[in-house]
């Protein structure tokens, strides 16, 4: 699990979800969570959720994700924190920004509309015909991987 929180109070400037993708939102009492895929992954992690206090538990709803079938991604917005995950083969794409005490997620990289490209990475694109890790072809934009969970609090 990626944690990339900071000592100061998070805030999560910006969710842009791309109306293309199919994207729904689910409401818990105690928090919100956007999901794409499987509907019965999104049950599945809607009642997990609901039973699980987050984010002082997110270790544990990461654990229990890994058993959760299907293909899938979240993004659960409580108070001051968020918890994006995507599936072990990342079926649905999270990128996201952060600058200083501010996060930025979305599930379409055009979203943020920045320019700043990073040519290694782009030369990687254009010779692999994908970039590695969590970079993308732009410097100030990173992708979570498959698997791979990002807790902002």
């Amino acid at each position: 699990m990626d944690n990339t929180g900071n000592s100061e109070q998070a805030v999560v400037s910006c969710l842009r979800m791309s109306a293309r993708l199919p994207w729904r939102k689910l409401s818990d009492n105690h928090c919100v969570v956007w999901g794409a895929g499987a509907e019965q992954s999104l049950v599945q992690i809607q009642q997990l959720v609901s039973q699980i206090n987050l984010p002082s538990n997110s270790q544990k709803l990461y654990q229990a994700l890994q058993a959760v079938p299907g293909h899938f991604a979240i993004i659960i917005e409580g108070d001051g924190w968020v918890l994006a995950c995507v599936d072990r083969v990342r079926s649905h794409v999270i990128v996201y920004q952060q600058e200083k005490d501010q996060l930025q997620l979305s599930n379409d990289i055009k979203a943020f509309g920045v320019d700043d490209v990073n040519r290694d990475s782009l030369l990687e694109l254009q010779m692999a015909n994908y970039v590695s890790g969590s970079n993308t072809i732009f410097k100030s934009v990173q992708q979570l991987q498959p698997g791979e969970c990002l807790l902002w609090d």
